[in-house]
Parts: C-alpha cells; structure tokens; sequence
C-alpha cells in the first residue's frame, strides 16, 4: 500500500471514530464506566441543593450511617442564605474515591455581613454502581455561630 493511500486510510477511518463520538457523546477511554463524569453531576447537585437549602434532599446523597447526623447539623444552616460557592474539580483518586474542598459564600439574615461556610464531601460509590454518596464535613458554622451571638 502507499504511503498516500495508507495517509488516506487513516484519515478516513480517524474521522469515523471522531463523527462517531460527536454522535453519540464523548468518548471516555480512561474512565469508561463514567464514574468521573456521574460523580462530577452527583457532587453538583448536592453541592446546589445546599445552596439553596433544600437539605432533606441533598440528604439523599449523604452516606447511610451519616444521614441523621447531618439532618441534625441542618437546621443551623437554615440561618444562611447562600448566594455562591466554589468548589474544587472531581478527580478520583487511586481507590476511586473523592474528596472535594467547597466553600459556600453567603450571609446570615441577622448578620450585616458576608460568611464562608466551608464543607469537605468525601465522596465513594454505592457498591458498583455509580450511584455516589458522600460524608460531609462542615467547617466554619461554629465560628458564625458566635459572632452572631456577640451581636
């Protein structure tokens, strides 16, 4: 075969991969059972659902055993108003498990100025699903607790 057919070869058959691909979604040879790409929509949901409050849903996502525990470290929540927040990229680690730093900015209804409240979602699957559930740790709440008392 020459090098001209051969260059056209695989061009052609490069471009029916690519179409292929852009067809049907992207591509993931690293990551081909999507754990990366469901973690990252789970994280995102949960991390907007408690922006905007709705914590006896984001409780769904918190792992079993630590469910009852957060709905109980809920309520105080209930004081903010959050109004953005940042979080750090999914990148699973080597055990497939995730820990993302996000920190929540808002303000409290009874406070003239601007809080962080800082959370750390440590992320595993459910088995061998992609079904992800998360342990979260909040940090910062006492802190605001305070200044809102000497106020």
């Amino acid at each position: 075969m020459s090098r001209n057919r051969l260059a056209l070869v695989l061009a052609l058959t490069f471009g029916a991969v690519a179409s292929t691909g852009c067809s049907f979604g992207e591509i993931y040879i690293t990551d081909p059972l999507l754990r990366e790409v469901s973690l990252a929509e789970q994280q995102r949901r949960y991390t907007n659902l408690i922006r905007w409050s709705a914590f006896h849903k984001a409780a769904a996502y918190v792992q079993d055993e630590q469910r009852e525990a957060f709905l109980e470290e809920a309520p105080p929540l209930k004081d903010f108003r959050f109004s953005d927040y940042d979080s750090q990229p999914v990148a699973l680690d080597e055990a497939g498990e995730c820990t993302i730093d996000v920190v929540y900015y808002g303000y409290r209804t009874d406070l003239p100025y601007e809080v962080e409240v800082r959370e750390t979602q440590h992320w595993k699957r459910n088995g061998f699903t992609n079904e992800w559930q998360v342990t979260p740790e909040f940090k910062g709440l006492d802190e605001v607790r305070v200044r809102a008392a000497a106020n």
